[in-house]
């Protein structure tokens, strides 16, 4: 029997969106595809995302951290016609 049901992924469990009607421990095989997130959930977790280093105190020094990496780096040549 296949069945096509929606769920999400929570760590290594599936939740699924209703019943499968089959009893706990059945074996199943799983095959996994994304659905395409809707317009609200991409802005919510936009949203979720801004923002959350502002009150972070140590964020500035690492930020000094990386420029200073940076200018003890030499640039490396970059090969425009090297195979990808």
């Amino acid at each position: 029997m296949i069945q096509k049901l929606n769920g999400r992924i929570d760590g290594k469990h599936i939740e699924l969106e209703r019943d499968a009607g089959l009893p706990s421990g059945t074996p199943v095989t799983v095959e996994i595809g994304t659905s395409p997130l809707s317009i609200e959930e991409r802005r919510s977790r936009i949203e979720e995302s801004c923002g959350v280093w502002k009150d972070d105190d140590d964020i500035a020094e690492i930020f000094e951290q990386i420029l200073r990496e940076r200018e003890l780096r030499p640039c490396r040549d970059v090969d425009f016609d090297a195979p990808s």
